[in-house]
């Protein structure tokens, strides 16, 4: 799996990948396609998993902060506060914070540890716990109070964009076939009656209408996750 990743991670190998399909293909204009399509692909696959692991650390941190806050009550400083929230979540809330606690015990201070985990998880509520932390930490004030307040700002927030997300079901739907339909009949046209596709990819009109239907697809379905996509 790692060296999958490293690969999948290596521009330069993928390039030439792309490349030597078009080689192989006896179509060098097929090649500088593929090889331009997979050069952006660890970008977009990257982008995928940071963007997944950010959603999966705000679906856990409405029960952290509920952690937090009990801890606190209960009588326990933040820093042990923390190490039980670390022993007791799952991750990947708690990688993050034991992050912060082992950055905190080699010198780093608490506030630059959490600016650093905020950097990692690129999530708008994480930030405001951090906000309210170091704040909380700079000026006094009971911390365990403001952050079940937070956690329950969150958990309406997310009740919010339940009702969103089933308003803009059928958006999202159209996003799907707009997107795939092309695809889909191209393939059925392929298997169908290859020489109808055949033009399209060995071609130079080809090619150049092929990226431009391509891009006119990219185009609609950025547009219309655009336009259901609600801020709360």
């Amino acid at each position: 799996m790692q060296l999958t990743l490293k690969f999948l991670k290596n521009k330069k190998l993928l390039s030439c990948a792309g490349f030597l399909s078009g080689f192989f293909a006896r179509n060098v204009l097929t090649g500088i396609f593929l090889g331009a399509i997979i050069w952006f692909l660890p970008f977009f696959m990257e982008r995928i998993r940071i963007k997944r692991r950010s959603r999966l650390f705000e679906g856990q941190l409405i029960d952290g902060l509920s952690l937090l806050s009990g801890s606190l009550r209960s009588g326990a400083n933040l820093f042990q506060s923390i190490e039980f929230l670390v022993h007791e979540s799952p991750a990947p809330i708690s990688d993050e914070f034991g992050i912060v606690l082992k950055s905190n015990k080699l010198g780093v201070s608490l506030a630059k540890s959490l600016e650093e985990a905020g950097v990692r998880i690129k999530s708008d509520e994480f930030d405001m716990v951090i906000t309210a932390i170091v704040v909380t930490q700079e000026t006094g004030g009971n911390l365990a109070e403001v952050l079940e307040h937070l956690s329950k700002t969150m958990a309406e927030r997310n009740r919010l964009k339940g009702r969103m997300n089933s308003l803009t079901a059928q958006g999202r739907m159209s996003g799907i076939v707009v997107g795939s339909l092309p695809v889909l009949l191209s393939i059925a046209l392929f298997f169908i009656d290859p020489q109808l596709i055949y033009p399209m990819f060995h071609t130079v009109p080809g090619l150049l209408l092929a990226g431009l239907a391509a891009a006119m697809e990219l185009t609609g379905m950025f547009l219309i996750r655009k336009i259901i996509n609600v801020e709360i």
